[in-house]
C-alpha cells in the first residue's frame, strides 16, 4: 500500500481532517495522522516558530521510518499491514502549520514523492526554512480564497510559491472558503470558529458574507486530495483527468 502522512494545524490534533483521511483509506492508501506533541489542542505548549517547524518535520520523518520498519510502536499495526507499506510511494500533506511542515518534509526528505498543502504556503517570511526552489516533487495547493487566518497576504504567498515552483504544481482556489472549511473542527472551540457561518471577506475587505457550508468544503477537500494522490502515487489516469 502507498503511505500518506498527515500533519495537523497549530494547536489542533490528529483527527482534524479525519474525513479526508477516511476517503483516502477507502481508495487504498494507508494514512498515518500523528499528534504533534506539545502542539495540540490538549497540550498547547510550543510556539509558532521556525524551531517548532523543524520538530514537526522530524515527527513526520520519525513516524514514516517507524511504520516502514515496523518498529518504535509500529508493531501495533494490524497484521495485514505489517511489511505491506510501499516505501517507493510515500506522500505527505497538511493543513495550515501542517502545510508548512509538509513543505519542509518535501524539501529535506526525498523519500516523499508528492505533497499537498491546505491553507498555507510552504515558503513564507513568518516561518522560514523552506525554499520552493528545493522542492521538485509534484505539489498541490488547496486554497481557501476567503482565508480568515492567513488572510489575503497569506494567499498571495501561496500564489507566489506556485509561480516559483520548479516542479509540477497545481493550485485549486475555492470560493467562499475559510481557513477551517476543509477540516472537521469548525466550531470545536473559539479558535476554530472564524471561517464557519457568517464572516467578512478577505478579498473585499469589510464585505459581509456567508462562508461555504462545511459539508461542501469537506467534500471538496476529499475530492481533490484523493484525486491528487491517486494520480501521483497510483498513476490513476482518471484521477489525473479529474484534476485537469
Amino acid at each position: 500500500y502507498p503511505l500518506l502522512v498527515f500533519s495537523h494545524c497549530f494547536e489542533c490534533f490528529r483527527f482534524s481532517s479525519f474525513s479526508i483521511a477516511e476517503r483516502l483509506a477507502s481508495h487504498g492508501f494507508v494514512v498515518a495522522a500523528p499528534d504533534h506533541a506539545g502542539d495540540t489542542l490538549f497540550d498547547p505548549t510550543l510556539p509558532l516558530t521556525t524551531d517548532v517547524l523543524q520538530v514537526r518535520a522530524a515527527d513526520i520523518r520519525f513516524v514514516t521510518t517507524a511504520l516502514l520498519a515496523g518498529t518504535n510502536g509500529a508493531e501495533q499495526l494490524p497484521a495485514s499491514l505489517r511489511g505491506a507499506l510501499d516505501e517507493s510511494r510515500l506522500g505527505v500533506f497538511g493543513h495550515s502549520f501542517g502545510s508548512v511542515t509538509t513543505g519542509l518534509v518535501l524539501q529535506d526528505d526525498k523519500r516523499f514523492v508528492a505533497g499537498l498543502g491546505i491553507a498555507a504556503p510552504f515558503e513564507n517570511p513568518l516561518l522560514t526554512g523552506v525554499s520552493m526552489s528545493r522542492i521538485g516533487q509534484p505539489v498541490l495547493y488547496l486554497v481557501a480564497r476567503e482565508d480568515n487566518s492567513i488572510g489575503e497576504i497569506g494567499n498571495q504567498f501561496i500564489r507566489l510559491n506556485f509561480d516559483q515552483a520548479p516542479g509540477p504544481i497545481r493550485k485549486v482556489e475555492v470560493a467562499d472558503a475559510g481557513h477551517w472549511s476543509f477540516s472537521n473542527i469548525c466550531h470545536l472551540g473559539d479558535n476554530f470558529t472564524p471561517g464557519c457561518g457568517e464572516g467578512v471577506r478577505q478579498t473585499v475587505p469589510g464585505e459581509a458574507f456567508t462562508y461555504l457550508p462545511i459539508d461542501q468544503g469537506i467534500a471538496i477537500g476529499q475530492a481533490y486530495v484523493t484525486a491528487f494522490f491517486l494520480a501521483e502515487l497510483q498513476g490513476d489516469e482518471d484521477a489525473r483527468s479529474y484534476l485537469t
